[in-house]
């Protein structure tokens, strides 16, 4: 054999090994809906979330350039949202409670809404701040990760948002930077906290 038909061969065994180990190093690549373009993954990989979020299955999703979107709903038929990045990952699940009435009368005492945050199954952080109309609150909840609750002024919950990426799993929670801080801290008191119950 000639020396350069061995090299050849060399080459062609090298570029071989390559490709294989590239193959193996990247399977995520290959797996992940968007670039298979494969819709049986991607229902998959949203009811899969659906599942995690104690949800009910997805029945249609849609995309776009950068996520998919599907609607479903929970045990009680709160409407709920998921949205995956266009590799499968989770980037938010937004869960809509049933529409209340506007909330009139008393104000719920701190202990009451901690209660109804409990009662509906999910676990107090922290109070992150106080809008015009309700409470954000940070909980724990399905799978022990972090949520964004919208609780009205008497107790109710109106909004549940996971954020993953955002929010991460971590056991504890303080507000997200120094902006935050300061505008929890200019506020004071009452503004920033729970409002005086009875």
């Amino acid at each position: 054999m000639t020396v350069s038909k061995t090299r050849n061969l060399i080459a062609i065994g090298t570029a071989l090994t390559l490709g294989a180990s590239i193959a193996a190093a990247t399977p995520a690549l290959a797996q992940n809906g968007w670039f298979t373009g494969d819709r049986d993954q991607i229902t998959q990989q949203m009811n899969e979330a659906a599942e995690r979020y104690n949800l009910q299955p997805v029945a249609y999703i849609e995309s776009d350039d950068d996520e998919f979107e599907a609607y479903t709903q929970d045990a009680q038929g709160n409407r709920a949202k998921i949205e995956l990045d266009r590799y499968g990952n989770v980037e938010e699940v937004e869960i809509e409670f049933e529409r209340r009435a506007n909330f009139v009368g008393n104000y719920a005492s701190e202990s009451q809404v901690r209660q109804s945050i409990e009662d509906a199954g999910y676990e107090f952080v922290a109070l992150v701040d106080r809008k015009k109309r309700h409470y954000e609150i940070m909980a724990r909840g399905a799978n022990d990760e972090m949520a964004e609750l919208h609780v009205n002024f008497g107790g109710a919950i109106s909004k549940v948002k996971y954020e993953p990426s955002e929010f991460g799993r971590e056991r504890a929670w303080a507000p997200e930077g120094p902006a935050e801080r300061e505008r929890a801290e200019r506020r004071g008191g009452p503004a920033a906290g729970f409002a005086p119950g009875n």
